[in-house]
């Protein structure tokens, strides 16, 4: 039987504008995530992803329908401290996410609100800032490091709380190549070493494809929901919700369009150049 942890049923949520407008953002949702999974959501700018993160801990709730973690629902606000034990959120900017000067001190914030013992605390800096290899910097001021490093310290801080589940909402939306690089393989580290819960939102469809699940929204609702693969087989489809494709998979299609024998499920570049030199021999 699968152990759900996220379960978002039949949700709506609108922005209340003024006392007689509201703009709707979510529009009848359905999602299930279960533990240890590891999941891109993707769509266009306007298409809820950003609201829906907000829903999944609690920062936002839902103008009906339910969100539960865990089983305990968000409109219960005795539950929002457990259920944020549970759901870590980290946003696109770490600016907005650090709050202290010192490394070592922002990411012991979450832990101490918690209420965790002193000692304990100091245990999870230690392993988070290890995890993330940014151990060497604890002393450092947050103000000096790169934003790829201020990146990392704000997941830092989040996996302090060890969560079962920790939600990005475009982490590495301002970062270099490089950085996103390293910052996707630290997720992945964290869901395959320490069976974390991983749900990443992002524009960058080379991300997602890492990824073993995509779900794709459009105006407010979950319009796909499958592995890469089958989702990046419906090139129509996804042009029609405004998503590019991988430029592997864009360069494969032109070769199709040529005469080219390609499968139709193309992701990489080393697929790519894998097929066309089976195709010289």
């Amino acid at each position: 039987m699968a152990d759900v942890l996220i379960e978002v049923e039949a949700v709506n949520y609108s922005y209340r504008l003024s006392e007689n407008c509201s703009i709707r953002a979510l529009n009848q949702v359905n999602l299930k995530l279960e533990r240890g999974e590891f999941v891109a959501l993707i769509g266009q700018n306007g298409s809820g992803k950003s609201t829906l993160a907000k829903l999944l801990n609690g920062l936002l709730c839902p103008t009906s329908g339910e969100v539960r973690v865990s089983g305990l629902s968000t409109r219960e606000r005795a539950h929002i401290k457990a259920i944020r034990a549970d759901v870590g959120v980290v946003f696109q900017n770490p600016d907005n996410q650090i709050v202290s000067t010192v490394v070592e001190e922002d990411v012991a914030f979450g832990p101490e609100n918690m209420g965790i013992p002193p000692a304990e605390i100091k245990k999870r800096v230690e392993w988070a800032l290890e995890t993330l290899h940014m151990l060497e910097y604890k002393h450092e001021f947050t103000s000096s490091l790169s934003d790829g490093q201020k990146q990392l310290v704000a997941i830092a801080g989040v996996l302090a709380m060890k969560p079962a589940c920790i939600v990005l909402d475009e982490p590495t939306a301002l970062l270099n190549p490089q950085s996103r690089q390293d910052v996707l393989h630290v997720l992945k580290k964290l869901n395959r070493e320490e069976g974390i819960t991983i749900l990443l939102i992002t524009h960058f469809m080379q991300e997602a494809i890492a990824f073993d699940r995509i779900v794709v929204m459009a105006d407010g609702k979950i319009c796909m929901d499958g592995p890469p693969r089958e989702i990046f087989r419906q090139p129509g489809r996804l042009a029609q919700l405004g998503m590019d494709l991988p430029l592997p998979l864009q360069l494969a299609l032109k070769l199709k369009e040529e005469g080219f024998p390609l499968p139709p499920d193309i992701l990489t570049a080393e697929e790519l150049v894998n097929h066309l030199c089976q195709l010289r021999s």
